[in-house]
């Protein structure tokens, strides 16, 4: 899809304060994506962080983080693909129809429009193909721990875990294949925090990307910290000690 000359943004994203105070930096990259979504669907089909942060001349970091924050904070929702994600912006209104009907609303479970005849044969498969065990219910909350402990968190004593953040965690881990992001986010014990903790670990003690898969797929105790080392000063880290109870008492 070509790229526009100019980006349809609505009245109230500009006027409500809620928006500005939510989004603060990150609207730029939210007003980008709008530049890049397909009227028709209210979707982008294939994002690459990598292609935007060029475009943009942004940090790769940086624009992922934002990214992710726009997701949190319900602007958008993101699909991992093989090579790409498919983003969904929410509350969608296409220009073209002065109805000013609103698709991929939010507040109903982020249920997506149905696709014009137009767009409808690129939209079957991934339907069938990505909605399918979405998420998956982890009895007893079996992901292993450094002290062998585990953590109920329902009291039906089950944790629903989403499968795309599953995804999301082991791409973020440079564990891109699809067949094997399909492998592990299918065992039962995988959950994001235990990706991100081994894969932490993994970059710190520069272990490769093999091992990191073994020790994923032979539910390896989860490396204590997160990952991060005992007096760890990165951002993660120190924000566990500014932001708690003793903040007050802290120079940082």
């Amino acid at each position: 899809m070509s790229k526009k000359t100019w980006i349809k943004i609505k009245r109230g994203l500009i006027l409500d304060p809620k928006h500005r105070m939510k989004m603060g930096i990150n609207s730029w990259l939210y007003q980008y994506m709008l530049d890049q979504t397909n009227w028709d669907t209210g979707q982008i089909g294939e994002w690459v962080d990598r292609h935007a942060a060029d475009d943009m001349q942004m940090p790769l970091p940086t624009l992922r983080k934002q990214r992710k924050q726009l997701e949190e904070d319900g602007y958008i929702s993101c699909i991992q693909k093989k090579h790409h994600q498919t983003i969904t912006i929410h509350n969608w209104t296409n220009p073209r129809e002065y109805s000013g009907k609103v698709y991929n609303k939010k507040n109903k479970g982020n249920q997506q429009r149905t696709p014009s005849k137009k767009a409808k044969g690129n939209r079957k498969g991934d339907h069938e193909g990505n909605h399918k065990d979405d998420h998956k219910v982890i009895g007893g909350v079996d992901t292993p721990t450094s002290n062998s402990q585990a953590t109920n968190h329902t009291s039906q004593n089950q944790v629903v875990v989403n499968r795309d953040s599953i995804i999301r965690a082991l791409f973020e881990a440079g564990i891109e294949g699809e067949k094997i992001q399909q492998q592990l986010s299918g065992l039962k014990h995988m959950t994001p925090e235990y990706i991100k903790a081994h894969a932490y670990k993994a970059k710190r003690e520069d272990v490769g990307l093999g091992l990191l898969i073994h020790k994923l797929k032979s539910r390896d105790p989860m490396p204590k910290n997160g990952g991060h080392q005992d007096g760890c000063n990165c951002a993660d880290c120190r924000s566990r000690y500014i932001t708690g109870e003793f903040a007050d008492s802290i120079e940082h």
